[in-house]
């Protein structure tokens, strides 16, 4: 009698036990279920929808890494963020348009044409896109122009009147207050150091100057008559008579529709047949970013090359983050590849550059170095872009930079090489002020 009340409450103990183990497995199903959904539905794209894009101030080339940004809840959009959703957006059935709003722009002329080359090639398969302009100054027109229908509002200005550069020289300052600056360089072109051992414009840092600007004048000229259907001089006529106001600007055929931005929503909104729907670049890029095992490690290089571990510094970053962030790349091995590249300032007689060039002999578990499309933004007018016109045995041959980079790479091991898409005949100029 005892042995089987003994049975029947191990039974009955069996039976609860079992039930909460179906339970929790239930539970943690309807849990994976869940997120499933929500996963796609947070990737989801509705049919009809268009990428809308706005460009105030500066895009930066990579996140900031201030947790704080992410906590406040304020993600930052990056070019590549653009860059990439522009690209998937010209294929992606779902994106029927674009709808830019810029700003006052203070992004530098490579960006400007790499996202604007973008905006074209999107325009090229048969999607419209529309430029809604709050305030427009040289660089912010140039980029709305690539827009097959630029919209202003009608108490704004379209301030176009051509491009200038200004420096600052501290020389009599210095010499007021008994500092002699002790300053080198190589060259009558090597004009970083300038602005302290001279008073004013010496001939060669002059022309160099005017020769970037004219370079920049040529290019938003040509982007401009492009975008606007227009002839270049009669682009440098308008350039001219310029600022304009919103209807001076309508009646030069600068602009094609002034309006207030809810009138540009709901000329969108026309264009789009009666649909409002509407996604961010950001996050356009965030829910197609493809889901694959194999990965491309990208690493920034970006600012100045200096001694020391690298921070968040606005004014450029320390040599150390190089170093730090392909050894970070190079402990995963999922990693296919990693996608080197560079945009320094200039190319300074530092040891700290040493360090860039010194990692590949102890890659590990990376299987192939990529060359990377270089944004030469802030490269000076007589300096040397480190990264390429560096061969094996330190003699720089600058007029085969290219052909050394590749040579360099074959005789690692690396035979099958991609296209290298390096823009050689851009690698000089730093951007002056320009107004």
């Amino acid at each position: 009698m005892t042995v089987t009340a003994t049975r029947v409450r191990v039974e009955v103990v069996m039976k609860k036990v079992g039930k909460v183990v179906l339970w929790i497995v239930a539970i943690f199903a309807a849990l994976e279920i869940l997120g499933m959904i929500l996963t796609y539905s947070s990737r989801r794209i509705r049919p009809r929808t268009v990428l809308t894009l706005e460009v105030q101030g500066d895009l930066p080339e990579q996140p900031p890494q201030d947790p704080f940004e992410h906590l406040a809840g304020r993600p930052t959009t990056t070019v590549t963020d653009v860059v990439e959703a522009l690209e998937r957006a010209r294929t992606d059935a779902r994106i029927t348009g674009l709808r830019v709003d810029v700003g006052f722009s203070t992004m530098r002329m490579a960006k400007l044409q790499e996202i604007r080359e973008k905006v074209r090639e999107f325009n090229r398969s048969g999607k419209f896109s529309v430029a809604y302009l709050e305030f427009a100054s040289n660089g912010s027109y140039y980029l709305a122009s690539a827009c097959q229908t630029v919209m202003i509002l009608p108490k704004s200005e379209l301030h176009v009147h051509g491009l200038m550069a200004s420096s600052t020289f501290f020389k009599g300052a210095l010499d007021k207050l008994g500092v002699a600056p002790d300053l080198y360089h190589i060259g009558e072109y090597k004009n970083a150091t300038n602005v302290f051992t001279e008073k004013k414009f010496t001939p060669a840092h002059r022309e160099a100057t005017q020769a970037l600007l004219e370079d920049w004048y040529g290019e938003f000229v040509r982007g401009v008559a492009e975008g606007r259907r227009m002839k270049p001089e009669d682009v440098e006529s308008a350039i001219r008579k310029g600022p304009f106001s919103s209807q001076e600007a309508l009646a030069a055929g600068l602009v094609d529709r002034v309006g207030y931005e809810d009138e540009a929503r709901h000329f969108v909104k026309q264009k789009n047949h009666g649909s409002d729907n509407h996604l961010t670049a950001r996050e356009y890029a965030r829910r197609t970013e493809p889901r694959a095992r194999t990965k491309l490690a990208v690493i920034y290089a970006t600012g100045t090359i200096v001694p020391g571990r690298s921070g968040d510094d606005p004014f450029g970053g320390a040599a150390g983050r190089g170093g730090e962030g392909r050894r970070s790349a190079r402990g995963f091995s999922r990693r296919l590849s990693v996608l080197l590249g560079s945009d320094p300032p200039g190319s300074r007689d530092h040891p700290a550059r040493e360090t860039r060039g010194g990692f590949h002999v102890g890659r590990r578990r990376v299987r192939r170095l990529l060359d990377r499309h270089v944004r030469e933004q802030d490269c000076g007018a007589a300096r040397h872009h480190y990264g390429i016109d560096r061969c094996l045995d330190g003699q720089i041959q600058p007029d085969r930079p290219l052909q050394q980079a590749r040579t360099h790479q074959r005789l690692r091991g690396h035979q099958r090489q991609r296209h290298a898409r390096l823009p050689v005949s851009k690698l000089h100029s730093s951007p002056a002020p320009v107004g």
